[in-house]
């Protein structure tokens, strides 16, 4: 748990709640990549998410000081939640939030929140209004 008490996703996962019981989680190594536009290099994972017979897959990266360690669920829930999160404010709001400049015809801001918008809309296909509810209301780990 956090210092006030709001639990974060991990802390739900722990708890085992029943209405998770049908989230499974397979994660899949891509490789080791160079991204062309910062040059940070990191692996690369595709993430398959299932829950109640319905089925979604998401990229996640992480850094190399993770040395090539398998992410945890928790750990992508946490990311794929607050990226969702950032999708659902205007790009204005978003430049704001993460230190962009707001200029709609730069690709790489407008590129990264149309990102933050397809997270938004898998996570809302794969999981019920009320599932969605609790991890947005989750803190971040």
């Amino acid at each position: 748990m956090t210092t006030n008490d709001t639990p974060t996703i991990e802390t739900v996962l722990e708890s085992k709640p029943d209405y998770l019981s049908g989230l499974t989680y397979k994660a899949r190594y891509i490789g080791r990549l160079l991204d062309r536009r910062d040059k940070w290099e990191h692996d690369a994972w595709a993430i398959t998410l299932r829950f109640n017979g319905k089925r979604r897959e998401f990229r996640f990266n992480l850094g190399t000081g993770h040395n090539g360690r398998t992410p945890e669920l928790a750990e992508v829930l946490d990311a794929l939640v607050r990226d969702a999160r950032a999708g659902e404010v205007s790009l204005g709001e978003f430049c704001a939030d993460f230190g962009y400049e707001y200029e709609p015809e730069r690709l790489y801001a407008n590129s990264v929140w149309v990102q933050c918008q397809k997270t938004s809309r898998k996570l809302k296909e794969l999981f019920p209004e009320d599932v969605l509810k609790v991890f947005w209301e989750c803190a971040p780990m």
